[in-house]
């Protein structure tokens, strides 16, 4: 089974040109319309990242599977937790691997 990496990009629309959204270095959607030259009504998108300070890229090579992991483990733990399941095994075996050790790609 392959994953494709639009699999992986988190997307959000623009509802404005990038110069009407607030002056905030840090705002996510704003950095990104205007690293991919792109305005009102399209589409940006990023991939989680350790890369960068930032937490997040348009370049696959610096996707961070362990950052996906996280993510998903965040979305189902209520759920394992709320059925029964032992959520410390899945997360030890999810995050970590059988043998304990972080798996990073």
């Amino acid at each position: 089974m392959s994953i494709e990496e639009n699999d992986l990009q988190f997307t959000e629309q623009l509802d404005k040109n990038p110069e009407h959204y607030p002056n905030d270095k840090k705002l996510r959607v704003k950095v990104l319309a205007l690293e991919l030259g792109v305005g009102i009504g399209e589409i940006v998108y990023w991939y989680e990242s350790l890369a960068n300070k930032r937490r997040y890229s348009t370049k696959v090579k610096d996707i961070s599977i362990k950052k996906y992991k996280e993510i998903l483990w965040d979305k189902i733990e209520d759920i394992l937790e709320i059925t029964g399941y032992n959520i410390a095994q899945i997360e030890q075996n999810l995050l970590y691997g059988k043998e304990g050790m972080a798996i990073l790609s």
